[in-house]
């Protein structure tokens, strides 16, 4: 609904609203028990007045101020949010403008999923929005006055009684197939008043009643959400099945255009070629070969780097971390050249310097590529995965050559707990021993260790 004060709550950190709130969830639960318990008789909210003989039934009511003043910090926060991403989606180029929105504007870490149905009063109108910015820009101008002279009190007691409206909504008005939707209307939000056409302006009439920065707003959303999807094209054609002939072609000539199916196939031979590939990337006594495998893990960590990057800015489709695709070749990706990352780090003891672990520095493209991983699985983060596990080893390997740093006894327990969790990656199959698509890497590692400690 319009109005409705619910889906703006979200938009509202708690500490803003929780004085009101168990108030007005109380009250909700009232209503529900009356629509339960008296189907057929109208629905409306009972504000209490603070005049004498005006006081309603206290367990059916709540006061004036305490519902005027929830609604006004629920609409603040979410002027504050459509706000901030409003300023998001312009592409702001001051760098000062920019640290102060992320220092200083803490803005709810809630974003609207799947598309929303608006319906509009009092004309009745619908339209669908799948654009979650577009959404959360709607959530606010469709909540403010309309008039300035109008009552604040009744219109918050019109925004909390349209939470009881939806059931008449979808039994006599709501029709899916016959939804417009809003991203069909863009071309016409910032046309002159009266010539945007009469069929598409008084067929979605609450839209054409938005200030113009509302609605430039909801373009700006459209066309953020377009630059995302061309990005995410750019982004796809680095895998061959999205490339065309041409570039398929490029690829076949131009070594440094190699697709990344291309870079994972040649990084599986050299697997299958050394026993360890962990430690003869790491020993480097092949340099010719080894050097061509150093070029493919950069080429792959520039290419992973630049998606990371994307991602964090919100340059791709809120969509795209959860492509099977994607989630399928950034995890071949991580099993097949972490170990080598790792190999690198300690080959040239860029830990001895700065007294870091990898595990301290562990680059980016491993964490989202491995959290892609796991949310497309329902599993829970592992700082320690089938992956990295063996520059635990590595810090193993010098506290058992430096005792000083840790009683020997400690390592040795911390080496079977973690031989224990190899094991399981094993049986869970994330390290598949026989199964050259996979990798298991660290075995004469771990004999090695398993020989020093005794």
């Amino acid at each position: 609904m319009e109005h409705d004060i619910v889906p703006r709550m979200m938009l509202s950190p708690k500490i803003s609203i929780q004085q009101h709130l168990p108030s007005i969830l109380k009250f909700f639960q009232q209503q529900v028990n009356v629509i339960d318990d008296k189907p057929h008789k109208s629905r409306k909210l009972i504000f209490s007045k603070s005049g004498p003989g005006k006081r309603a039934a206290e367990d059916r009511s709540i006061g004036d101020d305490e519902g005027v003043k929830f609604f006004e910090n629920v609409i603040i926060n979410a002027s504050t949010v459509a706000s901030h991403v409003a300023f998001e989606l312009m592409e702001p180029t001051n760098s000062l403008m920019e640290k102060l929105s992320v220092d200083f504007v803490k803005v709810s870490p809630y974003r609207p999923s799947g598309f929303y149905v608006f319906c509009t009063s009092p004309s009745q109108q619908q339209f669908r929005v799948e654009n979650p910015n577009a959404v959360l820009q709607l959530l606010f101008y469709f909540l403010q006055l309309t008039d300035e002279s109008q009552n604040l009190v009744d219109f918050s007691l019109k925004s909390l009684n349209e939470s009881f409206s939806y059931e008449g909504q979808v039994k006599n008005l709501l029709q899916l197939e016959t939804l417009i939707d809003l991203k069909d209307l863009n071309d016409h939000l910032l046309t002159p008043n009266g010539s945007a056409g009469d069929v598409v302006s008084s067929s979605n009439l609450a839209l054409f009643e938005l200030s113009a920065s509302a609605r430039c707003c909801l373009i700006a959303a459209e066309e953020a959400e377009n630059r995302k999807k061309e990005n995410e094209k750019v982004i796809d054609k680095s895998m061959k099945k999205y490339a065309t002939p041409e570039e398929k072609k490029k690829n076949r000539n131009r070594t440094e255009l190699k697709f990344i199916e291309d870079i994972l196939d040649e990084l599986r031979e050299y697997k299958k070629k050394h026993t360890d590939y962990y430690e003869a990337f790491k020993l480097q006594k092949e340099h010719d070969v080894d050097f061509l495998v150093n070029v493919d893990r950069l080429k792959l960590a520039k290419i992973f780097d630049e998606i990371v990057e994307m991602v964090m800015r919100d340059d791709l489709p809120n969509e795209f971390e959860g492509r099977d695709e994607w989630v399928k070749v950034g995890t071949e990706f991580r099993r097949l050249f972490e170990p080598l990352d790792i190999g690198n780090y300690y080959r040239h003891s860029k830990g001895d310097d700065n007294n870091k672990v990898y595990m301290d520095v562990r680059p980016k493209r491993y964490k989202f590529t491995q959290r892609w991983y796991e949310h497309a699985n329902g599993m829970g983060f592992e700082l320690v995965s089938e992956t990295n596990f063996v520059a635990l080893l590595e810090e193993m390997k010098k506290e058992a050559e430096e005792t000083k740093k840790k009683p020997i006894d400690m390592v040795k327990e911390e080496f079977q707990s973690l031989e224990k969790q190899v094991r399981n990656w094993i049986s869970d199959h994330k390290i598949r021993i026989e199964d050259d698509d996979d990798v298991f890497w660290g075995e004469s590692f771990f004999s090695v260790l398993r020989g020093k400690l005794g």
